[in-house]
């Protein structure tokens, strides 16, 4: 598998980046992206998720084909869905010997008192006598596998690592650990905005943010800087004889000075050639010259209409 350019620059990024234990590719389409990650090492882990089950059945047919089912994990659901809040019980954390998306029904496993799932995933495994009474399963994964007569009551996870090994009759402390990878690309910059505003609370705790704009990245620079994002750098990608951005952000809740054309072109870029940066520059000036020559169009036929309906 060979991935293109602008997942390629993604990438490259996660394999220089410290904190990649758990990647989330939100909007994943085929998860081309998660299965490259994991045949080359770039990380142990990844959550696929989207809103549409087509793309996650073909998904979930790449996986099999590729053999990563027990390193890529597909969710369906939408935006940050996928990412459990804080203190979420011992369902949202993801334990070994992951599964396929198709689900047994809710409430189909023997034993799971009060479990709650949402027919997405496998219901956890749980061996005779364990407990895990009014432990929450967020339909994201497997709950840990628990030796005869442990109790995970009430144990925490973020979501983020695995469970400790739980022994016979031991009882897990609660355990809170932070820090994720989240990609979504291939969306509108204004759709992009409306995701993170909707998971604002599971945004602001990732390490990294990697947003890749069709359209509207004026405005997105815009709004992430009024909401707190600081983009660390972009990037940019030439496919297809178009060129792409991608944003690399995390949350720091501050406001940073942005000038008018730095909000239109960018301000911070790493890794790119003069020559992509030149055409970028000239792409943005033939936007422009199109959309001013749009309104000069529409203010011409205005003034024209006005002047056949009133003229003496």
């Amino acid at each position: 598998m060979t991935l293109k350019p602008r997942l390629m620059a993604i990438a490259d990024d996660i394999r220089l980046s410290e904190n990649t234990e758990v990647i989330y590719d939100i909007g994943t389409d085929h998860a081309f992206l998660p299965i490259w990650l994991v045949k080359n090492g770039y990380c142990k882990r990844v959550v696929a998720t989207d809103i549409r089950r087509g793309p996650l059945k073909k998904a979930a047919e790449n996986i099999a084909r590729f053999s990563v089912e027990g390193c890529v994990r597909l969710h369906l659901g939408d935006g940050f869905d996928a990412i459990p809040e804080p203190g979420d019980n011992a369902g949202s954390v993801y334990a070994t010997g992951w599964s396929a998306y198709e689900a047994p029904e809710v409430g189909s496993a023997v034993g799971v008192e009060h479990a709650i799932c949402d027919g997405v995933d496998e219901a956890p495994t749980v061996a005779s006598g364990a407990c895990v009474e009014h432990a929450i399963y967020d339909g994201v994964d497997e709950a840990p596998v628990v030796a005869c007569g442990a109790c995970v009551e009430h144990a925490i996870y973020d979501g983020v690592d695995e469970a400790p090994t739980v022994a016979s009759g031991a009882c897990a402390k609660p355990v809170v650990v932070s820090g994720f990878y989240v990609v979504i690309s291939g969306m509108g910059g204004i759709l992009l905005s409306q995701i993170l505003e909707r998971g604002a609370k599971k945004a602001m705790r990732a390490d990294t943010i990697v947003l890749q704009p069709m359209n509207n990245q004026p405005y997105l620079r815009k709004w992430l800087n009024c909401n707190g994002y600081k983009i660390k750098y972009e990037k940019l990608a030439i496919e297809d004889r178009r060129i792409y951005n991608l944003m690399f952000c995390v949350y720091t809740g501050e406001y940073e000075s942005y000038t008018d054309s730095e909000y239109l072109v960018g301000k911070r870029f790493v890794d790119c050639r003069e020559d992509v940066f030149q055409k970028y520059i000239a792409m943005i000036i033939r936007r422009l010259k199109k959309a001013v020559d749009g309104l000069t169009k529409a203010r011409k036929n205005e003034r024209d209409s006005c002047n056949d309906e009133y003229k003496v």
